[in-house]
């Protein structure tokens, strides 16, 4: 499972256990990640641009 939280991105596994955490420069928009057909996670960051 993915999740923005506080203008970062965790990823959490079956069990809860936060696998990693990642921290752009700039924040995120009010939005959840997607996951791409190509395996690739998108998140919406406030200024309209997608971080892949």
């Amino acid at each position: 499972m993915y999740w923005c939280l506080s203008s970062q991105l965790y990823a959490i596994a079956p069990d809860g256990e936060v696998k990693w955490i990642y921290q752009p420069e700039e924040s995120y928009g009010d939005t959840s990640p997607s996951l791409g057909a190509d395996g690739n996670l998108y998140v919406n960051l406030t200024g309209g641009e997608f971080i892949c």
